[in-house]
Order: C-alpha cells, then structure tokens, then sequence
C-alpha cells in the first residue's frame, strides 16, 4: 500500500472552501511541498495553502 499526499486549497469563499486539490504522488511531506510550490501554490508557512486561482497577486 502506498500513502500519497494531497493538498488542498484552504482558501474560503462565499460557497465554502474552494475544491481544488493536488496529489503530489510522495509521502514526503517535504517533497510535497516543493511540488506544489513548482505547480504554483502558495505554501505560505502560515498554516493555510491555496491553489493558484485563490493565490492573492503580490501588492507593491
């Protein structure tokens, strides 16, 4: 049996939480992370990660 991580978007909006999710095919938390960096999520740090549709634009 293999265990394979898979984010999702924590991201609230007025219907709930946005559906999105990534199956990363690794059960190393780490790798998963760096893949979903790479396809464009935010990871943050701060607890919560969101998908790249509900990632905010950078603010200059």
């Amino acid at each position: 049996m293999s265990l394979h991580l898979t984010v999702r978007c924590d991201r609230s909006g007025p219907t709930g939480l946005c559906q999105a999710s990534l199956n990363t095919s690794t059960d190393d938390e780490a790798e998963a992370i760096d893949i979903a960096t790479h396809a464009g999520w935010d990871m943050g740090g701060d607890g919560t990660d969101h998908c790249p549709a509900c990632t905010p634009e950078p603010t200059t």
